[in-house]
């Protein structure tokens, strides 16, 4: 069962909600389960303290990102090892 099913077929938890939280922020859950995750985000303080950091965290990302700045070669190649040690 995918997170989604779990989540709409029965009562879920927080870790439910922190799997479904980048769909959330990007605008594109299905309007029942956002229904559902701004149910949840009402009664649960400890997820909207949560939800609050992840968007900080988007956001600071982003202007990270804007500023081109150049990685290392010595970073850039463990990253590249790191991603193909993934695969």
């Amino acid at each position: 069962m995918n997170p989604l099913e779990k989540f709409l077929g029965s009562a879920f938890g927080c870790c439910d909600v922190e799997r479904l939280l980048f769909e959330y922020v990007q605008g594109t859950l299905e309007p029942e389960v956002k229904h559902r995750l701004d149910d949840h985000f009402r009664d649960c303080p400890p997820c909207i303290e949560f939800l609050r950091t992840y968007r900080q965290t988007i956001d600071v990302t982003k202007q990270f990102c804007c500023n081109k700045v150049e990685i290392p070669a010595e970073v850039r190649a463990k990253l590249k090892e790191f991603i193909h040690a993934e695969l």
